[in-house]
């Protein structure tokens, strides 16, 4: 094997350990695994952290802007940060899970979340059609089974059904859009797809092509008009896999867009610009609006996930290395924020026998520290400082502002402010209603696991908040690999 492939396979070291991690589990599931114990699901969540922890501390080596493999990844910065988002939010999820019997005592949930979780860090280095197609079906079928996981439960069947239902009609329309890349370009590789529509011509083609290729990215990221599946598969999956679509997804899914949107659709001009500026107006508008009207508590998460996707275009509409690092910080302190508001919501319907908002009711007289941590994600996902989700909102508006993008910060601002309404309507429920007569009280038990990882992420969600600028100089680079 000559010096080349060696350094190759260094580069791609994650996505291997990710890969020897998912035998790994099978060997274990096969001959070691204990029936009834959360074991298989304790040893994915610690080599997913093993490999978030070394890809960030080998970073400096493994990131490269020379795309490898034949030009099917490209190792840079951008998808070495991504990887070690993506393995750290799958972490955290088989933590959570491990708590819920009906998860973490079958040996394949863990399985097929970290296949997934391969194929979304597969994603976020893909640097061609061909290997951006495969990495997303290998993220998408695990999720399909994933969803609809509790499979004597009506409504997570359900989700499970609908989600590959929508999943399969956009993964068509996109592939229909790269087959028109491909056949006007001649190559399958993004800088020569670029290249070819870098004169000026056929931008109408472009401009169709593009479109039909952003379905695919608008499901990953459940933005207006493609949420459609959002608030149903919320509800139904599993709280721990509801958690990992709202936050390890979507991540992937921004990631492949800003690449996109970096390497391609600049031959669209202005034109490119306007239609994602209106897709996050669309996300923001629709997702607070109708996160306001909402009775379950994963219901208007799933609306909250489409309104925090309209934030995240407003970084991806201003174009520049600056507005990229912006939206890498937000989706880190939106991954903590939102998987610790899925767990609590699991946590609370345990105790209160319900998933909808008010029988939270009077939930700080029963257990104060869950209640504080609701307050902690709740108003980190409005964006009130010092948590990260505040942070992570002033980085994106200030980088839209820089770009020009004066109107359309306004416009997020005022979203924020509305979104603050249900928001401080459950904190309100939690801390100042009495708790409902009728209503039976479930202890907590056995969630060791969860309570650590809930302690984790509120760390997160404070530091990020306070001490954003050591991680933000590492997505600064990041930004500025994305267009070099």
């Amino acid at each position: 094997m000559t010096g080349i492939d060696i350094m190759s396979l260094l580069r791609i070291s994650p996505l291997l350990a990710i890969t020897l991690l998912i035998f790994v589990l099978l060997a274990f599931d096969l001959f070691v695994r204990k029936r009834g114990t959360a074991a298989a699901t304790w040893l994915a969540a610690g080599g997913m952290a093993l490999i978030a922890v070394g890809t960030l501390v080998f970073a400096s080596r493994l990131a490269s802007a020379d795309p490898i493999w034949g030009g099917l990844l490209r190792m840079d910065m951008t998808a070495v940060v991504f990887i070690s988002l993506i393995s750290t939010g799958a972490a955290v999820t088989l933590v959570f899970a491990s708590a819920e019997p009906r998860l973490a005592r079958h040996g394949e949930f863990p399985i097929l979340l970290v296949s997934a979780a391969l194929g979304l860090a597969l994603m976020a280095a893909a640097y061609d059609l061909i290997s951006l197609y495969i990495a997303m079906e290998l993220a998408g079928i695990p999720l399909y089974v994933l969803a609809g996981f509790l499979i004597h439960k009506k409504t997570s069947t359900e989700a499970g059904l609908k989600y590959f239902l929508y999943g399969a009609m956009s993964s068509a329309v996109m592939l229909y859009g790269f087959s028109l890349l491909y056949g006007f370009s001649g190559s399958m590789a993004f800088p020569a797809i670029a290249s070819a529509f870098s004169g000026g011509s056929q931008t109408l083609l472009l401009c169709v092509a593009s479109l039909l290729a952003v379905v695919g990215f608008g499901y990953k990221i459940a933005a207006v008009p493609f949420h459609f599946w959002a608030p149903d598969v919320y509800e139904g999956a599993p709280s721990e896999v509801s958690g990992f679509l709202a936050t390890v997804s979507k991540a992937a899914g921004f990631a492949v867009l800003l690449r996109f949107t970096v390497i391609i659709l600049p031959a669209l001009g202005v034109t490119a610009q306007v239609a994602i500026s209106v897709l996050a107006v669309l996300s923001m508008l629709l997702g607070n609006i109708l996160a306001m009207q909402q009775k379950n508590a994963k219901r208007l998460l799933a609306y909250s996930s489409i309104a925090h996707a309209g934030y995240l275009l407003v970084g991806v509409a201003a174009g520049t290395a600056q507005s990229a690092s912006a939206v890498f910080y937000y989706l880190t302190g939106y991954l903590f924020t939102n998987l610790a508001a899925f767990a609590l919501v699991a946590l609370a319907a345990r105790i209160t026998g319900s998933e909808d908002i008010e029988s939270f009711s009077g939930l700080s007289r029963r257990n104060p520290r869950l209640a504080l941590m609701f307050l902690v994600a709740f108003l980190s996902l409005a964006g009130i400082p010092p948590f990260a989700g505040f942070a992570g909102k002033l980085l994106v508006f200030y980088s839209a502002a820089q770009a020009g993008l004066n109107w359309l910060v306004v416009v997020g601002v005022l979203n924020s402010v509305l979104a603050l309404f249900y928001y401080l309507n459950v904190i309100k429920l939690i801390y100042a209603r009495p708790a409902p007569e009728t209503q039976a009280a479930s202890a907590l038990a056995n969630i060791g696991g969860v309570k650590g990882g809930l302690v984790l992420c509120m760390t997160a969600i404070l530091y990020f908040g306070v001490f954003f600028l050591p991680w933000y100089d590492i997505l600064a680079r990041a930004g500025m690999m994305l267009w070099n």
